[in-house]
């Protein structure tokens, strides 16, 4: 039931009509106490009667907001959800919990132009437990199931035994942070391979370089060598050449001037 209560100084504001006079709701859901006054309004407070939990709001003029005051006990969960151009103060609890339910009284008091009190008002709204019925909340989900049916019975007789449930959750969002960007098993393989390859060309070209550089000094030996031997030939003083009819394979030699040089003949060359 709901009705009004003039208290302090009677003034025209009356509260004119409410959400249906028995608010009803389960754990869990959604629900909106409603109440609606006359005129502007300039304090509203909604209170638990048997608990004393309460929730105070204000219009403020400079901003042209409803503010919440004070709300202790419910202030994670309640809110205003009225329209204050229409002179509503309603009361917006997002998720009930079990103490929720009970008798609420909406206390209003008018708006005074230049400061000072008003006249108040009260409504009364009981909240109670939804037992059935159709009804919506923002959280609502209705789930249908049908049972086995039983082999034994006849085609005439055959029933098919169906259950309802209805479930409410809560909905909450969930925010994930992104997972860092890792490389995948085929990436990592292929950059293995590219490591190993560079490595492989690495040495090979190493490898060529040590046997260019060999190379090169013993080729540059052996010039050096030939240009040696080249100029020594050209400074011995052969007197005679022996010919080659007279040239004996086993001493392999030949004394032409023992006061001077030796010479061997070996084919078409002589050496010294």
């Amino acid at each position: 039931y709901i009705h009004t209560i003039p208290t302090g100084i009677h003034g025209a504001i009356k509260i004119v009509k409410d959400s249906s006079q028995i608010a009803k709701g389960n754990v869990g859901e959604a629900v909106v106490l409603k109440c609606r006054v006359n005129q502007y309004w300039e304090y509203c407070t909604w209170k638990h009667v048997s608990r004393g939990n309460s929730c105070n709001f204000e219009w403020k003029y400079s901003t042209g907001k409803v503010v919440r005051q004070q709300c202790p006990s419910l202030w994670s969960r309640a809110k205003f959800g009225g329209d204050y151009d229409k002179y509503e103060c309603n009361l917006k609890i997002d998720v009930l919990e079990e103490k929720d339910f009970g008798q609420w009284t909406c206390i209003v008091e008018d708006y005074v132009l230049f400061g000072g009190r008003g006249a108040v008002v009260k409504g009364y709204v009981d909240l109670e437990k939804d037992d059935g019925g159709n009804f919506t909340t923002p959280y609502e989900s209705l789930t249908t199931t049908t049972e086995e049916v039983s082999s034994n019975l006849s085609w005439g007789d055959l029933a098919t035994r169906r259950t309802t449930t209805i479930s409410r959750n809560k909905t909450y969002e969930v925010k994930a942070e992104r997972a860092p960007k890792s490389l995948s098993t085929s990436e990592g393989s292929s950059n293995a391979f590219l490591a190993v390859g560079l490595i492989i060309g690495l040495m090979f070209l190493l490898f060529f370089i040590a046997v260019g550089t060999l190379y090169y000094r013993r080729r540059r030996k052996s010039e050096r060598e030939f240009e040696w031997l080249t100029n020594k030939k050209k400074n011995i003083p052969i007197t005679e050449v022996v010919p080659e009819d007279q040239y004996d394979p086993e001493q392999n030699c030949l004394d032409i001037n023992p006061s001077t040089q030796r010479v061997t003949y070996l084919g078409n060359h002589y050496s010294v």
